[in-house]
């Protein structure tokens, strides 16, 4: 079968997001191996145990949840083989767990933690070095270094290998405990912090509303000592999340603010989550049933949450994942938004006037949009220089570079996979009578009487309305009724403003209200409180 090297990125992909759900069998072995990378600022581990873990029925179950949103399943499924495959190679060489170690080093200069193999009794460390190494080079990174410390095989970037082959070991009583903790799940994570994380916490952490005030910084750094995680991915799925503290008082204080964030989700309108912030409310409904099925116990002082029951549940999981899933969409859509913004007002800065809605010939025939005309305030400069500007958007030389749309053009929503591979955009100018944006020449600040904070410059317009990306085309507003044009459907309705910065509408904003926005001269006054959406 051949295989490039996206599927080889995509297979260690499936492999490293199955080590970042992962527990061991063996408590004891564990304690001497975790000896070799125990680090002071070692804060954090993942780890599996590469004999138990079968990524195909990962894979499936992985489906099944809906977790590879947007992934084709013959995609995952040979992501899932190859990765399986690597495992093998792997397990044949000696190779027995699998480590993700997370440092505080790794936070600070934003770099990927390195991933550790630990070896089978009697075998060869340098057989798995070398297979290790040949697995690496399959990646086609030249970056990734491999190299060995005490009794484990280390992979990573150059600079976090050496940072971490730099730092002495040293006993962390606080990993050793949780060892000890563990079952005979497969895969798990632990995390401990360090002094410097710990301190952190203990400063910056914010008070929180009753009914959780006890719950602060001093608590979490000073009487939290790890938290678990302890998955058996193997056979029937179960799984445990537990917080060790200090004391039997903590493990109370835990207990009793976990069943009161229950029972302020399943109250219909919740003050305390109002207070906080109100669009929790709707992920608060959506969470409230899981949270119900997650049974806690204090045992000593360590509380433990049961995980099995929603573990079973691939509906439950799916339904916890999607509004997490929503909410990242329209953060990156909205940036997307934000950056077109600030190319639009750099173009301004150069040119002392605003982009004009399309690149025109000399009479005045629209040959291009506007997006192409600010790529090069997008770091794009290079693609605008492929465009023949004199010609149409649909010239034999032109069209090849639809296919070429920069990813700030991409709304990132499922539903819109089709359009980014048609070369469509719903990032679009609004079009109408009063609209800021004419078709030929571009607007100077001091045209736009009403403000450039009371201004909409873009749109994110429906599916159905959306252009290819090169096309002089936007989206025509009814004046008359604009809001019809908007709301539909269930898409967000996101829009930014010529200051700069980036909305959502609500569901209840007004025809009024809306034309004035989409108009630069008409003086009118209105209300933001009424356009936003909450």
């Amino acid at each position: 079968m051949k295989t490039n090297k996206q599927t080889h990125l995509a297979a260690l992909a499936v492999l490293i997001a199955c080590v970042l759900q992962t527990t061991f069998a063996s408590a004891q072995d564990d304690a001497s191996e975790t000896a070799s990378f125990a680090t002071e600022d070692l804060i954090g581990i993942a780890y599996a145990d590469l004999n138990e873990v079968q990524f195909g029925d990962l894979m499936e179950r992985a489906i099944e949840s809906k977790l590879l949103e947007g992934v084709k399943a013959e995609q995952a499924s040979m992501g899932a083989t190859m990765a399986q495959s690597f495992v093998e190679q792997l397990t044949s060489a000696g190779a027995k767990r699998i480590y993700c170690l997370v440092r505080q080093a790794d936070i600070e200069n934003l770099q990927a933690p390195v991933v550790a193999f630990s070896l089978k009794k009697d075998a060869s460390l340098e057989k798995l070095e070398r297979r290790v190494k040949m697995l690496a080079s399959l990646m086609g990174d030249e970056e990734i270094q491999v190299t060995t410390k005490g009794d484990l095989v280390i992979v990573g970037q150059q600079a976090a290998v050496k940072l971490f082959s730099d730092s002495p070991t040293v006993p962390r009583e606080d990993f050793a405990s949780a060892w000890k903790q563990s079952d005979t799940s497969n895969a798990g994570i632990i995390l401990c912090g360090d002094a410097d994380s710990r301190r952190v916490i203990r400063e910056l952490f914010p008070q929180l509303e009753k009914p959780f005030q006890q719950i602060d910084g001093k608590l979490i750094a000073d009487r939290v000592e790890h938290v678990s995680l302890s998955l058996t991915l193997k056979g029937q799925l179960a799984g445990k999340l537990a917080v060790q503290t200090a004391d039997a008082e903590a493990a109370n204080i835990m207990a009793r603010s976990y069943k009161s964030l229950v029972e302020q989700m399943n109250e219909t309108e919740s003050e305390t989550l109002q207070r906080f912030n109100p669009r929790l409310e709707s992920w608060a409904k959506v969470m409230a049933p899981i949270l119900r099925k997650v049974e806690s116990k204090i045992e000593g002082s360590n509380v433990v949450f049961d995980l099995e029951p929603v573990l079973q549940d691939p509906k439950a999981i799916a339904t916890a994942i999607e509004p997490v899933r929503r909410s990242a969409r329209i953060a990156q859509t909205t940036n997307n938004v934000r950056q077109i913004l600030l190319a639009m007002l750099n173009f301004e800065s150069a040119y002392k006037h605003l982009p004009a809605r399309a690149i025109t010939d000399k009479d005045g025939k629209p040959l291009l949009s506007w997006r192409v005309q600010i790529l090069p305030f997008l770091e794009q400069n290079n693609l605008y220089k492929q465009f023949k500007l004199d010609e149409p958007w649909d010239s034999p030389h032109n069209i090849k570079l639809l296919e070429t749309m920069p990813i700030t053009y991409a709304s990132q929503f499922p539903e819109d996979d089709e359009l980014q591979a048609a070369g469509k955009t719903r990032i679009v100018l609004p079009v109408g009578e009063g609209c800021a944006f004419d078709l030929a020449e571009g607007k100077t600040f001091r045209q736009i009487k009403d403000g450039s904070s009371n201004t909409i410059a873009v749109l994110l317009s429906t599916p159905e309305a959306a252009v290819p990306w090169t096309k002089p085309a936007d989206w025509e507003i009814d004046m008359a009724n604009p809001t019809a044009t908007i709301i539909q459907g269930d898409s967000p309705r996101i829009f930014g403003v010529l200051d700069g910065s980036v909305h959502e509408f609500s569901e209840s904003i007004t025809d009024e209200v809306f034309k004035a926005m989409l108009t630069f001269e008409g003086g009118e006054v209105f209300d933001w409180g009424s356009v936003e959406k909450e």
